[in-house]
């Protein structure tokens, strides 16, 4: 399952290769877009309207019309000159293309898009034309060129500081790891992308990611630990509105059943996850139902309505151009015709399905087309291939659950849950000590205007002090001692600044110390004589004779 990415304000998450649209209605938004296009001059206003539409045409899976506008956003960008527009638009032309299989098309405008956001110095655009040019090579089972994309997105989305994008190439770059039977790197791809979509609150992206993880517990034969991924998955999902998400859940928990051998409770499921799909027209959904729904009619003995349901499924993926679905449906035949001693016909069809199976190196496929290949050169009587099929099966059996994969994971898993840990114990400790700093910070506070009251209370009542008759030294001592606790106070005011620009070195300390008493010195002496003449001034007593 893999995401695409626009700049700045459009994210959308593909599951099993579909869009989910989510639960608003964007017709609105589409009606009112068209009204200002048809309002607009030909100017970047339009031309920026254009693509905008073509954005959210695609969000509703109408992608011939999305490239009607998109290609007009596209001539009138490059009339205008309009380098942003153009690289938008090459963008979200590109996703319209991809979404209709047309790879080669989608990989020229997403070039584009890249060329584009380069010359700009957009990093975000170009982060975001990375990760989808990356989904197409992911597509074509160009594994190499797909990592080198996603690593690029990912590096600039560290760069930016978008933690959403690069919660969606980690999850990218699972799947890819995944396909290639690198189900450690693949977990743990999964759980960093997981780990940033909860702790941002992503829902929808979290789902994507606990159903990405399951897949990977259920080819490693731990059922139990996928159910629990996909059930979680599914409540994120419905609570979000996700309809092609919850599908997907959905067909999975179908096939965790199918392997527990309860047929009755995958088809429940199937059944579910193929009414979601005819609900949103989603094609491809269907055809992936239609292959289980040929196996539970195989399974029972009802190989008419298999070999259909496996010929519809097939005709569909080879039209989107799905190698992977296409070997599934093949594989069915297969297994059909073998059933009605049509071997020759299933040898066939086994091998044209494992053929595929191979050039898109998808491990798990291999694993089981392999045996499906050893049970037609049995029937035909060719032991030597049989034999060797079967080598080949346990080959990739072993690889997919061997212990040494069973442990990395485990110990990813372990180490990721401990970095969780630490970094929850360090937002706590960051908390707590904020907290704590303010309370101090308000104690200071309060200690400050304590102080600074009394010593104004103290300087303010010496001079009621002239209306006792005390001695001189007296008063000045109390005038003195008055004018020295301002002076300390003041200290106290600028000690933090002291301590930030001396860094705790005594001697800038004591510079910085020095140059206040400097400045507060003619105040001390004007204020003392001031005080001390007042003070110990003649009494005004009156005059008898």
């Amino acid at each position: 399952m893999r995401t695409i990415v626009y700049p700045p304000l459009f994210l959308t998450l593909v599951n099993m290769q579909f869009f989910i649209a989510g639960a608003q209605n964007n017709t609105p938004k589409i009606d009112s877009l068209k009204k200002v296009i048809a309002a607009a001059n030909e100017d970047t206003v339009k031309a920026r309207s254009l693509c905008r539409l073509c954005w959210e045409l695609n969000v509703q899976r109408r992608h011939d019309e999305a490239l009607k506008y998109g290609l007009a956003g596209l001539a009138l960008g490059r009339t205008l000159g309009d380098d942003h527009a153009l690289a938008d638009c090459n963008n979200k032309v590109g996703v319209a293309y991809w979404r209709k299989s047309e790879y080669d098309s989608a990989a020229r405008h997403y070039l584009a898009a890249v060329n584009g956001f380069q010359r700009l110095g957009n990093n975000r655009g170009l982060a975001d034309a990375h990760n989808n040019l990356a989904n197409v090579y992911d597509d074509q089972h160009q594994y190499a060129a797909a990592v080198e994309n996603y690593l690029k997105a990912a590096t600039l989305y560290e760069q930016c500081g978008y933690a959403r994008g690069l919660g969606i190439v980690y999850n990218n770059l699972g799947s890819v790891y995944r396909n290639q039977g690198d189900f450690a790197a693949a977990a743990d791809f999964f759980l960093k992308s997981l780990h940033i979509k909860e702790r941002m609150g992503d829902d929808r992206g979290a789902a994507n990611s606990y159903n990405n993880l399951g897949m990977v517990y259920r080819v490693q034969g731990q059922n139990e630990r996928a159910a629990q991924a996909y059930q979680k998955s599914l409540e994120l999902r419905q609570k979000s509105g996700d309809e092609d998400g919850a599908a997907a859940c959905y067909y999975n928990l179908g096939l965790l059943h199918w392997i527990q051998r309860d047929f009755s409770g995958a088809e429940a499921f199937y059944r579910k996850s193929m009414d979601i799909y005819l609900r949103i027209g989603d094609q491809n959904g269907v055809a992936g139902c239609l292959t289980t729904l040929g196996d539970l009619s195989k399974l029972r003995g009802e190989l008419a309505d298999a070999n259909n349901h496996y010929r519809k499924a097939l005709s569909e993926f080879e039209r989107i151009g799905d190698k992977d679905g296409a070997a599934i449906a093949w594989s069915g035949l297969a297994e059909v015709s073998l059933l009605t001693r049509r071997v020759t016909q299933a040898r066939q069809y086994a091998q044209t399905a494992l053929n595929l199976a191979k050039e898109i190196g998808n491990v798990e496929s291999i694993k089981n087309l392999a045996l499906t290949m050893a049970r037609t050169d049995s029937a035909v009587g060719d032991f030597r291939a049989a034999f060797e099929h079967y080598k080949l099966f346990h080959h990739y059996a072993d690889s997919l659950r061997n212990d040494e994969q069973t442990r990395k994971i485990a110990q990813i898993e372990t180490r990721r849950h401990f970095e969780q840990e630490l970094e929850e114990k360090k937002r706590r400790e960051e908390a707590e000590a904020l907290a704590a700093a303010q309370s101090q910070e308000r104690v200071y506070m309060f200690q400050s205007l304590g102080i600074f009251a009394f010593i104004m209370l103290l300087i303010f009542s010496l001079f009621f002090l002239g209306k006792l008759d005390l001695p001189s030294r007296i008063i000045k001592a109390m005038t003195f001692v008055s004018l020295i606790m301002a002076f300390e106070f003041a200290l106290i005011i600028f000690d933090p600044l002291n301590e930030k620009y001396s860094q705790g070195l005594p001697i800038l300390k004591m510079v910085f110390n020095t140059g206040i008493a400097l400045m507060l010195w003619p105040l001390h002496q004007w204020a003392e004589s001031t005080l001390s003449r007042k003070l110990t001034a003649p009494k005004d007593y009156k005059n008898i004779e």
